[in-house]
């Protein structure tokens, strides 16, 4: 950080963002898990349980999907075509412990959102506009890295040495 440093500080919001998710009592998707190298690839759906297992891989394409439950493994891999708006919203449980590949667009248009109330801790990097209203979050430690984007949640840490940029274009 540079210039002045103003700890604690209460700041008005200059605006207020608003969006809303709608998730279905029973998702249409179901449950689904990536298994191997060769992409999980899911349509914008309702789905339940959805797992990225070490090695495999889950490809998501611009559109609106909303799980109950996201997992991914350490060694599991998000790729995400992001050449348009692409939106993951997740009811309960959020883990992301693999890693984040664009294959098109870039963290600008991918909208993460996290609707659970357990504490989240990303030790992996992430380039996201990430939302987590109702939950805390903390940013690191990081092995290597750093987050991109721009971080919302109902309380916040960022741990010392990591690095969070914000390079997101527009909300």
């Amino acid at each position: 950080i540079t210039g002045t440093l103003n700890q604690l500080a209460t700041l008005a919001p200059h605006s207020v963002l608003t969006f809303q998710v709608v998730f279905q009592p029973v998702p249409s998707g179901g449950d689904q898990t990536a298994t191997g190298p060769v992409p999980l690839s899911l349509a914008p759906d309702d789905y339940g349980v959805v797992t990225v297992q070490p090695g495999a891989v889950l490809l998501l394409s611009p559109g609106a999907y909303r799980f109950d439950k996201l997992h991914v493994q350490a060694g599991g891999e998000l790729r995400l075509n992001a050449s348009s708006a692409l939106q993951l919203s997740v009811r309960t449980t959020l883990e992301l412990l693999g890693s984040q590949h664009f294959v098109g667009g870039g963290q600008a248009n991918f909208r993460l959102a996290y609707f659970g109330t357990t504490a989240l801790a990303l030790t992996t990097p992430l380039a996201a506009q990430f939302f987590a209203p109702r939950a805390a979050l903390t940013l690191g430690p990081l092995a290597s890295g750093q987050f991109e984007g721009a971080f919302f949640a109902d309380a916040m840490t960022v741990l010392d040495g990591v690095t969070v940029s914000a390079g997101c274009t527009s909300l």
